[in-house]
């Protein structure tokens, strides 16, 4: 004799263990970010922390850290002259639980103090990844629609379009130009957006995810939340489609946690230069830089970190 409850049971961990579909996991998401699942988490204290016991209480809100941060860089030049010995317990940084991405580099007046001692060839370069970020359309190719290029059984060109960011920069430089150069730093008005070709029409660029990926939605729609919190990325609010919409790897690493990491394969055949990017180690890092070289480190937690290598 069958037990009902025993059935009700087995139904329900059937469905619960079920894969999902793609358009549940869009509706699922819908809801999320209708109830500001994905909202960014505004964070008005951050707690100090010290490489040695201190009796010091140590700068709590963003303005405590700023006048902290400024008065820090007088105390190294009197710490390199001699006039005051270091301290460590005197010596604060910000909580990494208590990371908001943005906040790391929202006093502009210590990175122009620092940025004015690296070589001036380097400096419009630098203000402009720290305040602006890094730009995925600035080292793409053209490529017409005669010369395609072939990825995935796709077929790609680009066709130019205006960069709404950089076109704010030239609406307040005198004449028409639509280039603009500062040393090292080099804007376009209009840079090449990448276009899928389907016979005589085209559409904008896109990669979707495999199913390994909709195998484990619930795992990543919760790292994608934290993200959102911690305000490293934000759902797409424009109008449209995106420029270019790529897909997820999930990356299995033993004794550790998966790491997901953004699909950047179909840009490959579409740079005209490529960054040198992967660095599979800090020594072979190491191994690849030059004086003179300008280090930028990204990561999904700590933001993204510039260094001006002085003594290689």
């Amino acid at each position: 004799m069958k037990d009902p409850e025993s059935e009700k049971r087995n139904r329900n961990e059937t469905q619960t263990a079920r894969t999902k579909t793609w358009e549940e996991i869009d509706m699922e998401i819908g809801k999320l970010a209708a109830n500001g699942a994905f909202s960014p988490q505004a964070r008005i204290i951050i707690n100090p922390v010290t490489i040695t016991e201190s009796s010091k209480l140590g700068p709590k809100s963003l303005d405590q850290w700023k006048c902290y941060e400024t008065e820090l860089l007088d105390r190294i030049v009197r710490v390199i002259e001699g006039s005051e010995k270091p301290d460590w317990s005197t010596l604060f940084f910000k909580k990494e639980s208590d990371f908001v991405s943005g906040i790391w580099n929202h006093n502009k007046n210590v990175w122009r103090i620092l940025i004015a001692y690296m070589p001036e060839n380097e400096q419009a370069l630098a203000y402009h990844l720290i305040m602006k970020g890094a730009d995925l359309f600035l080292n793409l190719d053209d490529i017409p629609s005669k010369d395609t290029v072939q990825f995935t059984r796709k077929t790609i060109c680009t066709k130019p379009k205006k960069h709404e960011s950089n076109a704010k920069l030239f609406k307040l430089l005198p004449g028409n130009d639509r280039t603009w150069t500062n040393r090292r730093l080099r804007l376009a008005k209009f840079v090449p957006k990448p276009f899928e070709v389907l016979g005589k029409k085209i559409r904008p660029l896109s990669l979707p995810n495999n199913e390994a990926v909709r195998e484990r939605a619930d795992k990543i729609t919760e790292q994608i939340r934290t993200w959102c919190k911690m305000g490293s990325v934000s759902l797409w609010t424009g109008k449209g489609k995106p420029w270019l919409t790529t897909g997820f790897i999930l990356v299995d690493r033993p004794e550790k946690e998966t790491r997901i990491c953004l699909n950047g394969s179909i840009m490959k055949p579409l740079e005209k230069y490529t960054f040198p990017c992967k660095l599979d180690s800090v020594g072979s890092a190491i191994q690849t830089l030059r004086k003179g070289d300008l280090l930028m480190k990204f990561d999904d937690r700590k933001g993204k970190n510039e260094t001006y290598e002085t003594s290689l």
